[in-house]
């Protein structure tokens, strides 16, 4: 998967809402899925809420 194959638009507001590559591409790969750009940043910064608490409340 490639930015290039998004319009610039969809990319910069992308790159507003992520500044790691990571989620970057994991947005891209939603979109790719069929979401909307909209609906792939709000999943993906769930995702990210979900995983700092799943780190976060776990036992040593």
């Amino acid at each position: 998967m490639n930015e290039r194959e998004y319009p610039d638009d969809v990319w910069h507001l992308i790159c507003d809402n992520f500044i790691d590559a990571k989620y970057q591409m994991m947005c891209l790969q939603w979109c790719a899925r069929g979401l909307t750009i909209n609906d792939a940043i709000k999943k993906v910064k769930v995702d990210i809420e979900v995983s700092e608490n799943c780190i976060g409340s776990r036992k040593y």
